[in-house]
């Protein structure tokens, strides 16, 4: 499962969630100073993000630094915005992780 959240630019004139903001340029696709918008998040299989790739629905980016992945992950937990569920979702991902990461290492 990807827990998927959009990357909006921050309008000075609409309130938005403070969580997580981003300054133009600390990816490369971010143009203008912007926050991620916790509140739309979604939790999808990995199948259905390739097939969305491929088809082109989604449209693959440059990956984010892991700083910039690390900032997102810890301002998920933090935004009052980001609804129970896929908080629940990122938790039940990470520690999949951390299982997947464990039984390599004893191999």
């Amino acid at each position: 499962m990807h827990v998927m959240a959009n990357i909006t630019s921050i309008d000075p004139d609409i309130a938005h969630d403070k969580s997580c903001c981003l300054a133009a340029g600390e990816h490369p696709f971010i143009k203008h100073d912007s926050y991620v918008a916790y509140e739309f998040a979604m939790a999808r299989h990995g199948s259905h993000v390739d097939k969305q790739v491929e088809l082109g629905v989604y449209l693959q980016k440059e990956d984010a630094s892991d700083e910039l992945v690390e900032k997102i992950r810890v301002a998920l937990k933090k935004s009052p915005f980001a609804k129970r569920g896929i908080k629940d979702d990122f938790d039940k991902a990470v520690r999949a992780e951390e299982k997947r990461k464990k039984a390599a290492q004893s191999q």
